[in-house]
């Protein structure tokens, strides 16, 4: 498997001939696998096939067949019976492939490129065809905004303001789940002195396969008088929140944490009605696994 960023993972190898190690027996139909880092089994490897290969116990068996007729997967696009290799192996890692983990994908875009899936066959005595790949993209993530506006929607959705003295400027904290895979709140921190927990705090369904939860607190502070806004002064308020994962592949106790601040500049002398504010567009900060 090959990501849009070129990482490449080998799934397995069946006796592709470059070690010496044969070819495959295990001549049955449709495969049924879950490959994972941390799985307790083997490889899927010539050496280790029989671990995984279900030839004799009313698998799609085609040993009879003295060619495998084109496709090899006879029952596409439907698995039915049982397949005749199945179960849960590990990447391959035989060889001296120990760092050949599908944990290398980490850190890459999945939604920057195509995905590639790379079969080769190396015995001209059978033939098949790869009909479809498809990739399932599961990931977690917590996308934390932080807005001010003279509106308490901050429907303008800027991180920049400029305010005269007395006028009330509004923050808003927005903790939303972008991802396929649900968390848990789990901590918010400030340098402005907010307590922002009761308003933040609980699950958080995924926005692919869920309700995509969105949770905002909304506090306001009078420029020139509240100390977190000076007069005369640019400050930046910034905010992070930490969550925990609650779901199948992000879960306890992996967590996520992302930080995010807005500018404020409140002018030295302006009373309110004599000018303004004015505020320009920003973007918010997430993090992934």
């Amino acid at each position: 498997m090959i990501s849009p960023s070129g990482t490449e993972v080998i799934l397995f190898r069946l006796g592709d001939g470059r070690y010496g190690e044969g070819a495959s027996v295990c001549s049955s139909a449709d495969f049924d696998l879950t490959f994972s880092d941390t799985a307790s089994g083997s490889d899927l490897s010539v050496a280790d096939e029989a671990n995984y290969c279900q030839i004799g116990s009313g698998a799609n068996d085609r040993t009879s067949e003295s060619v495998h007729p084109q496709p090899y997967l006879p029952n596409f696009p439907t698995l039915t019976g049982t397949p005749g290799l199945s179960g849960n192996p590990r990447t391959y890692e035989s060889q001296g492939m120990a760092g050949n983990l599908l944990a290398n994908f980490v850190g890459d875009d999945p939604l920057s490129g195509n995905w590639g899936l790379r079969v080769q066959d190396v015995y001209a005595q059978d033939v098949g065809t790869v009909q479809e790949a498809c990739v399932d993209m599961d990931f977690g993530s917590v996308t934390y905004d932080m807005w001010v506006s003279s509106d308490p929607t901050c429907s303008d959705t800027t991180d920049t303001a400029a305010f005269n003295i007395g006028e009330t400027a509004y923050v808003c904290y927005v903790v939303s789940n972008e991802a396929t895979e649900d968390f848990l709140f789990q901590s918010e921190t400030n340098n402005h002195g907010q307590t922002l927990t009761t308003d933040l705090a609980g699950p958080y369904s995924a926005k692919f396969g869920g309700t995509g939860t969105i949770r905002t607190a909304v506090r306001s502070f009078t420029a020139g008088a509240d100390p977190q806004l000076p007069a005369g002064t640019t400050t930046s308020l910034t905010g992070s929140v930490t969550v925990v994962g609650s779901d199948l592949y992000f879960a306890a106790p992996e967590t996520l944490t992302t930080s995010e601040s807005v500018s404020i500049t409140v002018a030295a002398d302006i009373a309110p009605g004599d000018d303004t504010g004015t505020a320009t567009s920003g973007a918010a900060n997430a993090a992934a696994v």
